[in-house]
């Protein structure tokens, strides 16, 4: 049993370099890189052969997050992002809505099963869906729910992992999807420089573009977490600062940062994998029980329902499959795994519309959760 943090992470990187090997012997098997690397997290940790401190892969998910989200932002243009930003907010919120529906229907159906924390349980289990940890967080403090926190989590985590398990597979049914929903909006996978009219020749991958957009990962990352708290802000606050400053570099020095393209490509794909075999090493598969079928079930039934009705939007909307799998992420897993989906769909230039759908969630979603469970205490 491997306990250091540092050995930990040593040997997760270590798993991750031979599967990104693998790999890279086929580019077909480009999809199973993010499946397979949750897989592998999921096995080291609840086998028990890697057991580090129960805050070490929580820290981790979070400053990686902030890493890989900064390398892959750097090179993406805010114009690009204003023109294409509307439509998947209007497919991640008519999700969220379908979302609370699904969560009534399973309040009104469990509540005698619940009891008097039905709503803060079924809350729980439905705002995180579009309102993430923070919003769930918030029902049970204002609640005094946390023992429904407790609860619901882990069922949260099996519906997160049942995401990301389709969203990661169906990268080689894309093309037959998008047929399906017929889109006339959907991203090229293509560099921003590619998609304006001054086209830039990205310079290939070399030690010096590597070094440059190292540094320019760190400098950002430090200046936000600095500014952060001098700003009142922090979390999800210094997401946003992160994601403003990559958009101001990537916008304002379009041509300097489609240099780095390739470099930023190559180790924002290596780190958000990283980021998601911690998500899978932070997935406790033994706290799931029989007492948490009721649960499970709404989590389920706010899985289907939500999900089905997003995807519905996504057609009507017109919108291709890779924004619908954004939108998933965003809403139930995190920006991390909806970021490395956008690295394995070959849809770059999304990141920025993917951080801006999440943070959506998170500042409104926490009102929404909220008033939420407050309306459905009324129905008890």
């Amino acid at each position: 049993m491997i306990k250091n943090p540092i050995e930990v992470f040593m040997l997760f990187v270590f798993v991750l370099a031979i599967l990104y090997y693998i790999v890279s012997l086929n580019p077909k098997w480009r999809g199973l890189l993010a499946l397979a690397s949750i897989i592998m997290g999921i096995i080291l940790t609840n086998t028990g052969f890697a057991s580090p401190p129960k805050t070490f892969i929580p820290s981790v998910i979070g400053t990686m997050t902030n890493f890989f989200i900064t390398v892959m932002i750097m090179t993406c243009d805010v114009r690009r992002f204003a023109k294409v930003a509307l439509k998947p907010l209007l497919v991640f919120w008519i999700g969220a809505v379908g979302s609370v529906l699904a969560g009534t229907l399973g309040l009104l159906i469990f509540k005698g099963v619940l009891g008097p924390t039905a709503p803060a349980i079924v809350g729980i289990a439905t705002v995180g869906t579009f309102g993430h940890s923070e919003s769930q967080v918030a029902i049970a403090s204002i609640y005094n729910a946390t023992n429904a926190l407790a609860i619901a989590y882990p069922m949260c985590n099996i519906r997160s992992l049942l995401i990301i398990l389709i969203s990661f597979s169906a990268y080689s049914l894309a093309p037959k999807i998008n047929r399906w929903l017929k889109p006339t909006f959907f991203y090229k996978g293509q560099d921003v420089s590619q998609v304006e009219k001054d086209q830039v020749v990205q310079k290939p991958l070399n030690e010096a573009n590597l070094a440059i957009v190292l540094g320019l990962t760190v400098l950002i990352m430090y200046v936000s977490s600095k500014l952060g708290p001098y700003l009142h802000i922090g979390g999800s606050g210094n997401l946003l600062l992160i994601t403003t400053f990559g958009l101001a570099l990537g916008t304002l020095g379009r041509k300097f940062s489609a240099s780095l393209y390739e470099a930023s490509h190559t180790v924002g794909l290596f780190a958000s994998n990283l980021v998601l075999v911690f998500i899978g090493a932070n997935s406790n598969l033994a706290s799931v029980g029989f007492t948490f079928l009721p649960i499970l079930a709404v989590v389920l039934m706010v899985f289907v329902i939500g999900c089905g009705i997003m995807t519905i939007a996504g057609k009507l909307l017109r919108v291709d499959w890779t924004t619908i799998i954004v939108c998933w992420l965003s809403g139930d897993v995190g920006t991390a795994a909806a970021v490395a989906a956008t690295t394995t769909y070959g849809a770059v230039e999304s990141v920025p519309v993917t951080v801006i759908v999440t943070m959506s969630g998170t500042v409104f979603g926490l009102y929404l959760s909220i008033l939420l469970v407050k309306m459905w205490m009324g129905m008890m």
